[in-house]
């Protein structure tokens, strides 16, 4: 399987061509602009961690999960777990966390109604791009779930 190289502090995480695909969308690029830890750099100017890296970061632990447990690429639910892993933080907004749970302002960014918004707006942004993935392979298969 062929793989693109995404660089993270002290590893190279790999990534399919969908994978890849998924992160070049809007939706996911706006994630490096989210601070993780919100507004923690100003305390410790170091924790610049983005929510687009931890969410990558989460695929390469997910991977590395799934292959202790002997879970390899030709296995069913090998896509499945990994993009779960890439997309889990895919709805947040800046400061999500003080703006839904503390303050209420928002929605929940975990709400079904949320998660089915972004991830329809993903799948608009990421078809396109499948068009070069044969109808019967798994990343096609995946655009169903987004549904």
């Amino acid at each position: 399987m062929e793989y693109k190289r995404f660089r993270i502090p002290n590893r190279d995480v790999k990534l399919t061509e969908f994978e890849a695909s998924i992160t070049r969308t809007h939706s996911f690029q706006r994630l490096f602009y989210l601070k993780q830890l919100g507004l923690v750099h100003y305390v410790y100017p170091c924790a610049t961690h983005t929510r687009a890296g931890h969410s990558i970061e989460c695929l390469d632990e997910a991977n590395n999960i799934l292959e202790s447990i002997g879970v390899s690429y030709k296995d069913e639910c090998w896509t499945e777990v990994r993009m779960a892993a890439l997309l889990h933080d895919i709805g947040h907004i800046p400061f999500s966390h003080t703006l839904e749970d503390e303050n209420v302002v928002f929605d929940r960014h975990d709400k079904a109604d949320r998660i089915l918004k972004v991830l329809n707006k993903l799948k608009s942004e990421v078809v396109p791009e499948t068009k070069r993935y044969n109808s019967k392979s798994r990343t096609n298969n995946f655009i169903h779930i987004l549904k």
